[in-house]
């Protein structure tokens, strides 16, 4: 198996992803009512997916926003902002993205692929022209992530004092934030020197 990640708008491949993102949330995370098909956040974001040739094997959502093009990510409500947990990101002008939707068919969740998954996200959301990354998991997978960008030399931090709202259909899962430093040159998250971003817990 040769397994490719990159972005694509192809039909075919877009089909298959949402195929594998609707089994795998169905079956993974007990959510049977779980519709994966396209929607309004898919539209508007990138999606990024492995593939082996012509086949989709996985894929995940890069939804992002800019100082120039602000709107919210797939986490954000009226009841939730990150700006008002992370202040840094309006004062320094910071475009930034939320990773979604992250699947992989289950003979392809190796160490070895899911560390290619994570470093093609990093990369793809560099390419994008983002700093920092959010993603909100479970506490096994927020580890699973963290250990995996650690590996890669990339900052990755569990923000366990932030709560954030449950996804619709999400009630009964646990909602961790986590945020990742994308970029070569900011490879590090020591801009978010706000009170709130150092009580974070190890």
């Amino acid at each position: 198996m040769s397994i490719r990640f990159e972005f694509t708008k192809d039909p075919n491949l877009l089909a298959q992803y949402y195929q594998i993102r609707e089994a795998c949330f169905r079956q993974q995370l007990g959510i049977n009512s779980f519709d994966g098909s396209e929607d309004l956040d898919d539209r508007a974001g990138h999606i990024l997916i492995a593939r082996d040739g012509n086949r989709c094997v996985g894929g995940a959502r890069i939804s992002g926003t800019t100082p120039l093009n602000p709107v919210r990510l797939p986490m954000e409500c009226d009841n939730f902002v990150l700006k008002e947990h992370f202040p840094e990101l309006a004062q320094q002008d910071i475009s930034y993205c939320q990773w979604t939707r992250l699947a992989l068919l289950p003979e392809c969740r190796t160490t070895e692929i899911l560390r290619a998954q994570c470093l093609a996200l990093i990369e793809g959301s560099a390419e994008l022209n983002y700093s920092f990354a959010f993603n909100v998991a479970g506490a096994i997978r927020a580890r699973l992530y963290r250990r995996l960008h650690t590996n890669l030399g990339y900052d990755y931090e569990i923000c366990n004092h932030i709560s954030i709202p449950a996804e619709d259909g999400f009630n009964n899962l646990e909602h961790l934030l986590s945020v990742a430093a994308i970029k070569p040159e900011t490879n590090t998250l020591a801009c978010f020197d706000s009170p709130k971003f150092i009580q974070r817990a190890a």
